[in-house]
């Protein structure tokens, strides 16, 4: 609300001023334009930008400029017929701190690049500030950084504007705004947004790829009681950022539609297991629970079903794709999306701050865009990708395609969540990702050809398993597994042929990586940076151009019972030009009584005890002609050694002795 207006409610009443302002609104638009034709030929006159900035500056304009009216309610100032190419200004029409009624009509303003990103110098090519009492009638603005921007304002009415290829459509900032009949599209962002502002009118709009935009603080500033009819909205939708007031408290009835088919909003509403209908252009449930979604068809629009601050919402068998978000959800819990599609969008599953999600056997393969340009409040910033999970815990992602995004899944600062039997292939990132989430469970997921396939990043105490991943990299650092400032991380029972690196780990402290079989990695099998205290058991490790292992700048790493086939050019003879492994410090190849099996180093075993006489040298960093490095296993295992034959020599010997029994008792 603007600061007059705040002034005017003290000082006469709120009741009677509203009353007032009512009747103003259906006054105005009429005064305002004043009985001009709207298709008359409008014969601009070039103009240079200006800025008007109290009511005085606005009537020496006025008599300078030969604007006609008095200021007055039914006598407005008339400022009319202007092409402005404001081409290095930073405003094309600017009025601000003003009273006296005016009306802006059939102008024409474009190439308003230039911003400071205050609210006097905005970007707009019409920028009113703290302005009471005005219209903005039947004019055209394009590339600009904003269409309109309504800074602080009260009283002002918009209509049959053309606003179109600018970087943002209508800004408002204020309360007690009126738009109506405006053609918005093409704008590279939103094409109406209310920001943090109450009480405002939105009727029969016409919007083409631009969305209705309601951003509210979740914390102080609200946006709320705002009125939506009549508006037609293609290929976009309605987003919502904000508290529980921003959601629940709009009013949005079904003569909005998207695409021609009515949006359907529910607020506070208990549903009792009741089914939304099928013929739905967009879906927003605000607080609402026990609701159904069933064979829903919904596409080209911005989130095709948009849940914020609800519980007990069930989403099956629907197909919600090729839009911005196929579904969205906020401060929500026990969501159930199954058996759907949500292909083809630019994101496919978002929540944020939400626990007790079940994402099961959906479609969620995406498109393959350029995130970084997304980086405004549109579209809830969703990040280009099939599932992502944002400060959302104890969730169930399981049994989806999530292909060609630019991540399968990610998690980012989310806790406990499950993540198991996905199909996560051609990502351009990564296929699955953990960024800052703690006691996460990835397992038994297909990745493969995602520039990484498994990344955990600044996490710990996640277990990855049994996971199958083949042909992700295709430059230096990525690869199959990928571990970069975490602690206490499991990694083990996996599948890895053919990454760019098998396993990389970075800043780890505390991981274990055990029982993976990882094999012709294009560099290396498992490289190890600047990490500490970690134990690498029982994996099999083959066919890597590069090292099998390779350490550097760690410490305090304990490698044993490993098989190395082949990795470094290396064969069944030794050549210390081909050794398998790399450490740069001085760690611990061996356990206290084993080593490693190396393919190169079978022998000789004199004494017979298992262990090969010498000792295989690690390449590193030489410390004399005939030591490779620094670095030894002291006890490699001699021959064909399977690490498990110990764990089952007992249960062999108790098989082979109930056999023989067996067989026994039957001859008899």
């Amino acid at each position: 609300m603007g600061r007059r207006l705040k002034k005017l409610f003290v000082k006469l009443g709120g009741v009677g001023i509203l009353s007032i302002l009512i009747l103003l609104g259906l006054l105005m638009p009429a005064l305002s334009v004043n009985g001009y034709d709207l298709m008359e030929e409008r014969g601009y006159i070039s103009h240079a930008p200006f800025r008007i900035n109290s009511d005085s500056e606005l009537q020496h304009m006025a008599v300078a400029e030969g604007w006609s009216g008095s200021g007055s309610l039914f006598d407005p100032y008339i400022i009319e017929k202007y092409e402005i190419n404001a081409s290095g200004y930073s405003y094309g029409i600017y009025i601000g701190n003003t009273t006296l009624h005016f009306t802006i009509r059939n102008c024409l303003v474009y190439n308003v690049q230039n911003s400071s990103g205050n609210e006097y110098f905005r970007g707009a090519g019409i920028l009113l500030t703290n302005v009471t009492y005005g219209s903005v009638v039947n004019n055209i603005l394009h590339s600009n950084l904003y269409g309109i921007s309504l800074v602080d304002s009260s009283i002002i009415y918009l209509s049959d504007n053309e606003v179109y290829e600018n970087q943002r459509g209508i800004e408002v900032t204020s309360d007690y705004i009126s738009l109506y009949d405006n053609q918005i599209y093409d704008n590279d962002f939103y094409g109406i947004i209310i920001y943090e502002h109450s009480h405002n009118t939105v009727t029969n709009n016409t919007l083409t790829n631009n969305s209705i935009e309601i951003y509210g603080s979740i914390s102080a500033l609200h946006s709320q009681d705002n009125d939506f009819k009549k508006n037609k909205i293609y290929h976009s939708g309605f987003v919502f950022f904000g508290g529980l007031e921003t959601y629940a408290f709009q009013n949005i009835d079904t003569s909005n539609t998207v695409n021609d088919k009515p949006v359907y909003y529910y607020k506070n509403y208990t549903g009792n297991g009741a089914t939304i209908s099928p013929d739905a252009g967009q879906i927003i449930l605000a607080n609402t629970t026990d609701l159904r979604v069933n064979n829903v068809h919904i596409t080209n629009t911005s989130d095709a079903i948009l849940i914020g601050y609800s519980s007990q919402i069930n989403i099956e068998n629907s197909n919600l794709s090729s839009n911005t978000c196929g579904v969205y959800i906020y401060e929500s819990s026990n969501i159930n999306i199954l058996n759907s599609n949500l292909s083809n969008n630019r994101n496919g599953f978002y929540t944020y701050g939400s626990l007790s999600i079940n994402i099961r056997n959906n479609d969620i393969s995406g498109i393959q865009v350029d995130h970084s340009q997304y980086t405004t409040i549109s579209s809830n910033n969703c990040s280009a990708g099939g599932i992502i999970l944002s400060y959302s815990n104890n969730n169930k992602i399981e049994n989806n395609l999530c292909n060609h995004s630019s991540y399968g899944i990610k998690i980012r600062y989310g806790n406990n969540n499950l993540v198991t039997n996905n199909s996560c292939n051609h990502n351009v990132l990564s296929g699955i990702e953990i960024y800052k989430g703690d006691n996460n469970d990835i397992s038994e997921n297909i990745c493969t050809h995602n520039s990484n396939g498994i990344v955990i990043d600044h996490s710990k105490k996640n277990k990855v398993y049994n996971n199958e991943i083949y042909f992700n990299g295709g430059f230096l650092l990525s690869g199959g597994i990928v571990t970069y400032v975490g602690a206490e991380n499991i990694i083990r029972n996996n599948i890895l042929a053919n990454n760019t690196d098998g396993i990389y780990l970075s800043y780890e402290n505390g991981t274990s990586i055990y029982s993976n079989n990882i094999n012709s990695s294009a560099y290396r099998g498992i490289v190890v940076q600047h990490s500490v205290n970690l134990n690498i058991y029982l994996n099999t490790i083959g066919n890597s151009t590069g090292y099998g292992i390779s350490l550097q700048g760690s410490k305090r790493i304990r490698i044993y019972n490993n098989e190395f086939y082949y990795n470094h050019g290396s064969s069944d003879i030794y050549n210390s030009s081909n050794i398998q492994a790399y450490d740069d410090g001085a760690n611990y190849w061996n356990g206290t009584s084993k080593g490693n099996y190396w393919q190169d180093w079978q022998g000789p075993d004199d004494d017979n005890d298992g262990i090969v006489d010498e000792p295989y040298l690690i390449d590193g960093p030489s410390v004399s002609k005939n030591s490779p490095g620094n670095s030894k296993d002291f006890y490699p295992i001699a021959g064909i050694y399977i690490p498990e034959f110990t764990y089952l020599l007992p249960t062999l010997i108790v098989l082979i002795a109930s056999f023989l029994i067996i067989k026994k008792r039957i001859s008899q």
